[in-house]
């Protein structure tokens, strides 16, 4: 907020004190900042008309173009230390379980989107490989990652990061954004909880704000879906109007025109970073690239894991499949559970290898693992 404060026209909070350790006589880490004036927008959004949410549209245009004029070298969080301005990786403030922490994977270490992504998808298929050991779900899971991990090729230009990285907020969602003169001309005053946020990937930035973004979990004929498209439409128009009449103070493509075409980033990224998301969203992915899928996926799935480049993979997964199986069977539910790694399921079988049969399954299995 004091980068934003100090090097920006954008509303925030005045911060008059804070601490982010539990020392001292509080003992617990705080924040004191100013009031800002005004209701959420969230709390007024759904009843506005056409022409007052374009009024605010055409204030979080404003928003968004100043942020994007900011550009740093490195993408990661940005921190004040003792020399100024630093931008950390993510992983200060990860939690340790999550996967981009766990293989190592920071935005710190990477010139460009393009090469970021393909580092998180290798480390995804690999996950898929070491976990959930005999998973009849992990064919298709395999495949599904490797198809998405094909298209980021397609998705990203890294020449797009070549101009450095823009401010991005770590939320700038309807709820985040303080109003008044509802009734007239409603006024952005404030805009707050900037946490997790710092400079990224222009591709990352280049997204409509989430409050003009249909729900995962909505149906196709949800009401606000319209509204939605309509909202969109209003703010392509704004921003390429707000562009006409400013100086582009940064190289590579203009904003308006990443925004326009970031669905398919959209839906690349909500996969990865939110799998629970993948049976909705997953169908949408396919068909964006594909176009309407009228059974197509089925044959593709079945022609990647019967006869092509997965294959291999395929009959893997089967034959560990099949000796998950035999030694649920031999050893019982309670001792073979569903999310084993490899390791942990060879290590019990291991254990209990007088209890299977020589030309079985699990044997077999062993000796061409050891």
């Amino acid at each position: 907020m004091e980068y934003i404060g100090s090097h920006t026209n954008i509303p925030v909070p005045h911060v008059y004190h804070h601490s982010a350790h539990g020392e001292g006589d509080v003992r617990s880490p705080y924040i004191l900042m100013s009031k800002v004036e005004g209701v959420q927008l969230s709390s007024v959004w759904n009843d506005m008309d056409d022409e007052k949410r374009r009024v605010m549209l055409r204030q979080v245009v404003d928003i968004y173009l100043e942020l994007w004029s900011h550009r740093f070298d490195k993408s990661g969080l940005l921190f004040k230390g003792n020399d100024g301005w630093c931008i950390e990786p993510f992983s200060v403030i990860e939690d340790p379980d999550d996967m981009s922490h766990r293989h190592g994977i920071s935005t710190t270490s990477y010139s460009n989107a393009a090469d970021y992504w393909l580092a998180y998808a290798n480390a995804k298929l690999r996950d898929l490989y070491d976990e959930d050991f005999g998973s009849s779900a992990k064919q298709f899971d395999h495949a599904m990652a490797w198809f998405i991990r094909s298209l980021i090729p397609s998705l990203f230009d890294p020449s797009i990061d070549a101009h450095g990285y823009p401010l991005c907020p770590g939320d700038l969602h309807s709820q985040n954004i303080i109003i008044t003169d509802v009734d007239t001309y409603p006024r952005i005053t404030g805009v707050i909880d900037w946490e997790f946020s710092g400079p990224d990937f222009a591709t990352s930035f280049a997204q409509y704000p989430l409050f003009i973004v249909d729900h995962p979990a909505w149906d196709d004929d949800h009401p606000l879906r319209e509204r939605s498209i309509r909202d969109q439409a209003t703010f392509d128009e704004l921003i390429l109007e707000a562009e006409y009449f400013r100086h582009n103070p940064v190289g590579g493509p203009r904003l308006s025109h990443l925004i326009s075409n970031c669905y398919g980033i959209y839906l690349f990224v909500q996969l990865m970073d939110f799998p629970i998301t993948s049976s909705v969203l997953y169908p949408r992915l396919f068909a964006h690239v594909f176009g309407e899928d009228n059974g197509f996926s089925v044959k593709y799935y079945d022609a990647l894991m019967k006869n092509g480049i997965l294959k291999k993979d395929n009959e893997r997964f089967d034959r560990e499949e099949q000796v998950w199986l035999e030694a649920r069977e031999i050893l019982g539910d309670d001792k073979v559970g569903q999310n084993m790694t490899p390791g942990e399921f060879k290590d019990l079988v291991s254990k209990n290898i007088n209890r299977f049969d020589d030309g079985g399954n699990v044997r077999a299995w062993l000796a061409s693992v050891d």
